[in-house]
């Protein structure tokens, strides 16, 4: 049998394991993981940002205490802008061609509500032209939209 060594023979038993032959690289797994994880926060950021489409018009909307109102997604949006600019469902339209265009859009989506982003310096009455076009076809829920202001 051949004798035991012992570390006073000089020999070591047990490899160190913080040799450099034994260590792994391990720059491009922590690369990967960094990159995943602003992928991530990036993916995040993007989901949670509110996304309201707008015709592209700055619309100053009248200042108004109460909350109560329509929801977006189940209405008819006629925009008017202070430069009589008109838009439907953010397509741009005419006060004479809006009677036509609010049928076609009332034949999409019947029962609808109609709700109307009016800028503040809008002539009443262009609103009024706008509200009769609506009960001519029919619609009797009608909301005028308003910039909240807190108390």
């Amino acid at each position: 049998m051949s004798p035991t060594p012992s570390p006073s023979d000089g020999l070591l038993l047990f490899r160190p394991s913080l040799a450099p032959r034994n260590r792994r690289p391990r720059g491009v797994v922590g690369m990967a993981a960094l990159v995943d994880v602003i992928l991530l926060f990036i993916g995040f950021l993007l989901l949670n940002l509110p996304f309201v489409l707008q015709p592209g018009i700055a619309i100053a909307l009248p200042d108004a205490p109460f909350t109560d109102g329509a929801a977006y997604a189940n209405a008819i949006v006629v925009t008017m802008a202070q430069e009589e600019l008109i838009f439907l469902n953010d397509e741009r339209t005419t006060l004479a061609a809006l009677d036509a265009a609010l049928a076609r859009a009332l034949h999409r989506k019947p029962g609808a509500t109609l709700l109307i982003e009016a800028d503040a310096r809008v002539p009443f009455a262009s609103l009024v032209r706008v509200y009769n076009i609506a009960l001519q076809q029919g619609m009797t829920d009608i909301v005028l939209a308003t910039r909240v202001t807190m108390p």
